[in-house]
């Protein structure tokens, strides 16, 4: 076995037993969660290539620029596009710019008179 593995070994004997390593651990495990976390979303309507969907406000965590520490953090509305081939999709990232529900749907209404506009590719 090389050196690093050997110290990784001793290390971890060191500290498993310590209680705040063990908490570090534990909250790490559950950011990991949130950094994870889906908007809910609301189905809008369809293009010949993809579902659309409203996502709805919510909280997140993120780091924050000046402490480089983490925080929650307040998403806005946005929107996405699911491919039916199950391939992927669009995402909008409009809730950067506080766009109203208004100027989504608009932005998803041009979507979708492009997927419709397009020839299939089969």
């Amino acid at each position: 076995m090389n050196k690093e593995s050997l110290d990784a070994i001793e290390v971890y004997n060191l500290l498993r037993n310590d209680e705040k390593v063990n908490s570090f651990l534990e909250a790490q495990h559950i950011i990991t969660e949130l950094f994870d976390a889906n908007p809910e979303k609301e189905y809008l309507k369809s293009s010949t290539k993809r579902d659309y969907y409203i996502l709805l406000p919510c909280e997140h965590v993120g780091f924050d620029s000046d402490s480089h520490g983490l925080v929650v953090k307040k998403r806005g509305l946005d929107g996405e596009g699911k491919n039916k081939d199950g391939t992927g999709g669009v995402m909008f990232c409009l809730s950067l710019c506080n766009k109203s529900l208004s100027q989504i749907i608009k932005s998803i209404d041009e979507h979708i008179l492009e997927d419709d506009s397009e020839p299939d590719d089969e």
